[in-house]
This record gives structure tokens, C-alpha cells and sequence, in this order.
């Protein structure tokens, strides 16, 4: 039966036409490299909710279930999120939308801090009559410190506001597109103008050329001077307002169908008017819903659904650590205020952002949180959360915040690196590099770290590994690591660091990342020498070449053609790549039926054919015949893998009975164990043995018999004759540079009319 489909980079946004699939047991994969089951990536899904599907088939099967027996109904809810640069409006805009009497003062005498939410501004449906849209206001502060914790509420499936003074000093367009088309791409942005009556030069929006350059957002803009907006720019905030509405109604996830019991959840929820709940609490409202009369109880696990989506929608905030898993909190406004206050206060940025646990609780005193309350925030700014900080090694209830941490780097680092490394991007999110230094903390040496980089070491079986990471801007924004220490030591740290900045980029979907490595040609390892840079090949490029069976790359310091084999010796383990990018290189490695040491073989065996011209073309011959033998030994895998699945069924009626599949299959692993002793005498540098040529000889000698059990089987077996056929011809190729005899034309066409 079918065990796979793939669906991958389609358009598919509704599940419910693949139900049938995963109701025979196909599972789903999520996976950009495909495998088994019902292949996703890359498709918009909105039904079921992105969420739900992240969790597997059982959970979609679960999710169509509910909406069976409860029904679906939109929850006509979304946010509006309120963005700009410090000063420029915002707050005044937020409070205009829920009273547009509300007094305008000409200057605020203080900024918003971290984030205020408004819950419940009614917009009417501009698609359906009396229906009324819940939109949440979200005014964020705009202050550069607060932006890291932006990234934490700004999401997708959302209408976004771009707030601007028009002071061309004073609106950072670029940034607030870059981080919504990073976080929420495909999302409206309105950009409203609110000129500031000044003598500075009020510059107008370049609408066009942003919608140019950020093709993924629905750009527009207006101008609405709030502080008339009941005066002479009533006109103008009305279509403002209009406009509003007209975006929300044709947001999708406004009009999303999910089960409907879903909205009483909601309603409780906003009904308990709590700071926060425990899980133990949601579950009681869950199970004790007013449901009509036959209608079963909602289960937990299918509560569990609903709160991921509520928390998506940001009706809520939970977390899955083990010391916070049984708290839900219902308040934003009272979280964030708590979170924020470590990065505007100016006791701990006159510290470099070193701060007590006394020193924040007598802080948080002052806002009446207990006890109990101010260790939930301690717990939600440290690492896996928010990464804010981390607490010292040397001191307990000692903390430092690296976003605060002071310019300048404490020395130059003292090693020579063994390996060299870099992530590029395009955009940064503000506080990526300090949330990593959250995540590195335990490594840190001696207190070397600063707000663009940090010295790590880690000693294990005698060995000590150290490692520089660095935040550069020039020539681009890149996150540069340089390793000092034993291979295998420096493949650990290499892998610790990349794993924790590869759980960073999933919190970012459409984060653009480029994996370089450093070259090792003579030229680059003298720059690496001298403290200079390198040239660095990209990942991408190199699984490019690997794919396409170009086993070098060329430096472009150098212009040398450099071993790709070289470049990828000990920097990463096959057992350690998943969810990495060279997750991609040792799938397509395993395609070729090829290792690093392979290619390192491989090249090793051209270079060496430089003297002359016949070394060349006996160098060109053993690389041609390490990969030839591979790839018949993959073909040779692909028949066995077959004639096994063959086992399990009868197939007597067509002319191969059991005792044939269980022969065929002895002859074709004897074959493979055959071409394995090719592959090991080739490695060796020795010549294939006589032996060893004789006995591949005989496998296709006894295949060209009629009554041979594997010609039966392959006869027998559905598309068997491709198989067989496949391997034959890609034999013949090997067969030609060891001398032996080619299956013979006729033996071929033989085969291909089985």
C-alpha cells in the first residue's frame, strides 16, 4: 500500500482531503529532506491549526474529532499590533481606539514600558453583518533595550501598525518591516503617519519603494494627526478606522473555523479575570463546560489543543518547563511589567547588567508581587525562556544580562583556531547574540564576555577546548566562532554551540541563515594564522556540488581547488547533525553511497595524479571505480530491500515460491559482500583480487539462467524488472574499468521483458 506522498512547497492550507491517509496510518513529516508518510514542509496549513499538525498524526486525528462532535465556529479574534520607535504615538494611537475622547496631550511624560494589552476593541465585520471582530491591542514600548522581548508577543496571523512621528531620524522603517516579515509574514501593515508640529523637516513615506523592497507584507499608508482627530482630521481617522476593520475582516485566522467549544474555553478564561492560573484550574473549566445533552465531555488532552491555540492567538502565555508547566497566565499587562523592569532599570545598566535576586525582589516589592510570583519571574528570565539572564557560576542569586553588558571586548584571544565557522544573516533580530550567551553560559571562561562576544573552554578526558564567539557587522552581520583545541573536542563545542543557536533560529520560521566553514587551503590557513579572515564556503554550495558529484570547490582567496572531504573533516558527526544544516550533507552523502573519507579518498587519489599524464588518467580510473562500487552496492541494496518486503507475501501464483525469494535474496547479499571486498581492497589502494572479480562474474553467469531463483523472483515481484535492470546496467560501468565482462546486451533485454 502507499507509504508515502509528497506533498512538499505546495499551497495546501486545509487538511481535512488527506483525513482518509492518516486514518489508514501514514504519519505525518514536517521534514525539509522527505522520508515516509505524508511529506508537508513548506505549506501554509491553517486547518488544523499549524500547532496541532507540529504534533503528529495522532494529534490531527484528535482535532478532527473534536470539531465531529462539537462543531466548528470562528472565533472572530485577533491582534493589533502597535509598533514604532519611542515617542512617536503609539500609546496615544492605542488609547484613541478605545476612546477616541481621550485627552491628547502634547508631550507623554512617560514612555510605555514593555508592553501594554488592551483586550476586546470591537470592530464590526465588514463581510458579516452584526458581527463584531475581538481585536487585541498590543502597544509595544519602542525603546531600543525593550526590543529583544519583542520578538517573544509579535507573531503571525495579526494586523500590524507602524506608527510614525515623520522625523526622518526618528522611524526606523527598515527594522519594523525586517522583523515583521521575519515573524508575521503575509500580514497587512499600516503605517500611520502622525506629523509632529515641530520645526524638523516632516518627511512623508516612501510607500512604494517599501512595498518594493518587503513584497511578502501588505504595505499601506496614512496620515492621521491624532491629536485632531475630532477636529479637523475627523475625516482622516474615520477612513483610518475603516481600514482597520476592512483588514481584520479578511484576516484568515479571524475567520478560521476550529471547534466550537473552543470559544466558551476562551470566554472562561476572560471570565476568571486571574494573573494566572494552574493547569489543574484550566483542566476543571475544561472538563465542567455547559455542553448540550448527549454530548461527551472534552478530554484533557484535547483541552491541551485548544490552550496552544489560545497562546497563539495570544490570549494567553504558558511554558513547558518542568517548573512552570502547571502555571498559566492569563495577564500580560502584570508578566511583562515584571520582565522589562530588568532591562530598563538604571541601577542594573549602570552595572552592566549585573543585578541580585534581593536586589530585583525589593524592585518587584514595589509592584506587590509575592513571593511566590517574583520566583515565577526570576524562573522566566533565565535560559529556555526568555534567556534575559543567567546566574552566575561563582555567586548564587547573582545575575547577569548580556543585552546590558558593556562594548568593549576584554583582550584578543589568545589561540589559534583548529576550526572556524559563521552564521550569516541578512537581519539580525535585536538580542539574538545576548540570548545565546544565556544559552552558552555555562561555558563561559573566566567572565570574558562582552555585548558582541564571548570566550568559552570545556575540558573533557583530559582535553581542554576553547572557543571565541563573535558578533561582527562588517563586511555582514555574522556570528563568527573560532575554536582552539583537539578534533574531537573541537566537533563537541562546534555542536554545543550549534545546537543552542539552532533552538534560537526556531523561534524565527523565515529567519534567512547562511552556515559558512572556513577554507583550508595554505592561503586561508595563513590568514587563520595571522588572526585574519578566512575565505568561507557555504554549506548550501558545497551540498550543491556533493549532489552533483563535484567532489572540490574552489577558494576565492586563493583560486586553489580545495577537497570538500578536507573542508568537512572534523567539523560535525553524522550522530550529532540532526536538525542541523548538515543534517542535508549526510543525506546527500548517504544517497551517493559516499562518506567524508571517501571524498577525502577520492581526492586524495586525484591530486596524487598530477606527475604525468597517465598517472592522471589511472587516478581518474580508481576514483571513477570507489564511486562506481558504491553505487552498485546502493542498486544492489535496493534489490535485497525489495526481495525482503517479497518474503511476506505469496507468490507462488506468479511463478516464485518461497524458497525462491529465500534463495534470490542469499544471491544477491553474497553479491553485495562480494562488492564490499572490491570497496575494501580499492580503499587500501590494492587492486581487486581475482577471487573477487571471478565471483562477481558468477552472479550475472547465473542470472542469464531461465530457472535462476532470482530472475524468478525479480519476474514474480512488481516493478522487479526496473530493479534488476538498474543494477545490471550500473554494473556494466564498474565492470568496464575492472576489466570483467559486461552483462551481455541480450541478457539485458532479457531482462527488461521479464
Amino acid at each position: 500500500g502507499l507509504t508515502s506522498l509528497d506533498l512538499r512547497n505546495n499551497h495546501i492550507q486545509d487538511f481535512s482531503a488527506l483525513l482518509p491517509l492518516l486514518q489508514k496510518g501514514l504519519a505525518l513529516n514536517l521534514e525539509d529532506y522527505g522520508g515516509s508518510g505524508i511529506m508537508l514542509f513548506g505549506n501554509p496549513i491553517t486547518t488544523p491549526p499549524l500547532e496541532v499538525v507540529e504534533k503528529g498524526r495522532e494529534a490531527v486525528l484528535l482535532y478532527f474529532e473534536q470539531a465531529d462532535v462539537f462543531g466548528t465556529a470562528p472565533l472572530y479574534e485577533s491582534k493589533v499590533m502597535i509598533l514604532g520607535q519611542g515617542g512617536a504615538g503609539k500609546t496615544t494611537l492605542a488609547q484613541l481606539l478605545l476612546d477616541p475622547t481621550w485627552e491628547v496631550k502634547k508631550r507623554q511624560d512617560e514612555s510605555t514600558l514593555g508592553v501594554v494589552v488592551h483586550k476586546n476593541r470591537p470592530f464590526a465585520h465588514q463581510a458579516q453583518e452584526g458581527v463584531n471582530i475581538q481585536a487585541h491591542l498590543w502597544d509595544f514600548g519602542g525603546q531600543e533595550v525593550q526590543k529583544m522581548l519583542h520578538q517573544f508577543f509579535i507573531t503571525q496571523d495579526c494586523l500590524y501598525v507602524i506608527v510614525s512621528d515623520k522625523r526622518s531620524e526618528n522611524t526606523n522603517f527598515h527594522y519594523w518591516f525586517q522583523i515583521i516579515e521575519l515573524l508575521g509574514p503575509n500580514c497587512p501593515v499600516v503605517v500611520l503617519e502622525n506629523p509632529m508640529e515641530t520645526k524638523h523637516v516632516n518627511e512623508d513615506f516612501d510607500l512604494y519603494s517599501f512595498r518594493g523592497q518587503y513584497q511578502r507584507l501588505q504595505i499601506s499608508a496614512r496620515e492621521v494627526n491624532l491629536k485632531y482627530i475630532n477636529q479637523r482630521a475627523q475625516a482622516d481617522w474615520k477612513a483610518f478606522t475603516n481600514e482597520l476593520a476592512q483588514h481584520l475582516s479578511g484576516l484568515e485566522i479571524v475567520n478560521r473555523e476550529v471547534p466550537r467549544v473552543w470559544r466558551q474555553i476562551r470566554d472562561g478564561l476572560q471570565a476568571m479575570k486571574a494573573k494566572y492560573i494552574t493547569l489543574d484550574d484550566y483542566y476543571a473549566l475544561v472538563e465542567g463546560l455547559a455542553l448540550p445533552p448527549d454530548t461527551r465531555k472534552m478530554t484533557r488532552e484535547e483541552g491541551q489543543q485548544c490552550l496552544a491555540y489560545l497562546k497563539s492567538l495570544g490570549d494567553l502565555t504558558y511554558f513547558e518547563d518542568r517548573e512552570l508547566a502547571h502555571l498559566i497566565f492569563l495577564d500580560h499587562n502584570w508578566l511583562t511589567d515584571g520582565l522589562y523592569y530588568i532591562l530598563s532599570d538604571g541601577e542594573i545598566k549602570d552595572s552592566s547588567g549585573r543585578f541580585t535576586r534581593a536586589q530585583a525582589y525589593a524592585k518587584w516589592d514595589a509592584k506587590e508581587y509575592s513571593e511566590v510570583e517574583k520566583g515565577m519571574l526570576i524562573q522566566l528570565l533565565l535560559k529556555d525562556q526568555y534567556d534575559i539572564c543567567y546566574e552566575t557560576p561563582s555567586q548564587k542569586d547573582e545575575f547577569i544580562t548580556p543585552l546590558l553588558l558593556p562594548a568593549g571586548k576584554p583582550g584578543i584571544w589568545p589561540h589559534t583556531p583548529s576550526l572556524t565557522y559563521q552564521y550569516r544573516y541578512p537581519f539580525v533580530p535585536h538580542g539574538l547574540f545576548s540570548r545565546l550567551i544565556v544559552r552558552l553560559n555555562a561555558r563561559i571562561e573566566d567572565e570574558k564576555r562582552w555585548k558582541t562576544g564571548v570566550w568559552l573552554s570545556h575540558t573533557a578526558q583530559g582535553q581542554t577546548t576553547r572557543a571565541e564567539v563573535e558578533y561582527v557587522q562588517h563586511p555582514e552581520a555574522a556570528f563568527e566562532l573560532r575554536i582552539c583545541g583537539e578534533p574531537a573536542g573541537s566537533q563537541e563545542m562546534l555542536q554545543f554551540i550549534d545546537h543552542e543557536l539552532e533552538n534560537l533560529h526556531r523561534d524565527f520560521r523565515n529567519l534567512k541563515v547562511t552556515r559558512k566553514v572556513a577554507c583550508v587551503c595554505d592561503v586561508c590557513k595563513a590568514e587563520v594564522k595571522a588572526g585574519n579572515r578566512p575565505f568561507y564556503h557555504s554549506l548550501d554550495n558545497i551540498n550543491g556540488r556533493l549532489a552533483n558529484r563535484k567532489y572540490t570547490v574552489e577558494c576565492q582567496k586563493s583560486h586553489q581547488d580545495v577537497s570538500i572531504g578536507q573542508i568537512l573533516q572534523d567539523v560535525y558527526k553524522e550522530e550529532a547533525a540532526k536538525g542541523t544544516q548538515f543534517e542535508a550533507i549526510f543525506h546527500t552523502l548517504k544517497e551517493m553511497g559516499m562518506s567524508i573519507n571517501q571524498i577525502n579518498n577520492t581526492n586524495n587519489n586525484q591530486s596524487s595524479a598530477t606527475s604525468s599524464s597517465s598517472s592522471k588518467a589511472k587516478a581518474k580510473n580508481e576514483v571513477s571505480i570507489e564511486i562506481q562500487i558504491s553505487q552498485v552496492i546502493r542498486e544492489a541494496g535496493k534489490v535485497k530491500e525489495v526481495l525482503t518486503k517479497a518474503q511476506q507475501k505469496d507468490l507462488s501464483n506468479k511463478g516464485a515460491t518461497a524458497e525462491d525469494l529465500e534463495y534470490a535474496l542469499e544471491d544477491v547479499e553474497e553479491f553485495e559482500s562480494t562488492l564490499q571486498e572490491a570497496q575494501q581492497d580499492k580503499e587500501q589502494g590494492a587492486d581487486v583480487s581475482e577471487g573477487t572479480k571471478s565471483r562477481l562474474e558468477g552472479f550475472w553467469n547465473s542470472l542469464q539462467e531461465e530457472e535462476a531463483p532470482l530472475r524468478k523472483a525479480l519476474q514474480a515481484i512488481r516493478k522487479g524488472r526496473d530493479y534488476g535492470v538498474g543494477l545490471a546496467r550500473t554494473y556494466n560501468s564498474l565492470a568496464t574499468n575492472l576489466g570483467l565482462t559486461p552483462v551481455p546486451e541480450l541478457a539485458l533485454k532479457a531482462l527488461e521483458k521479464l
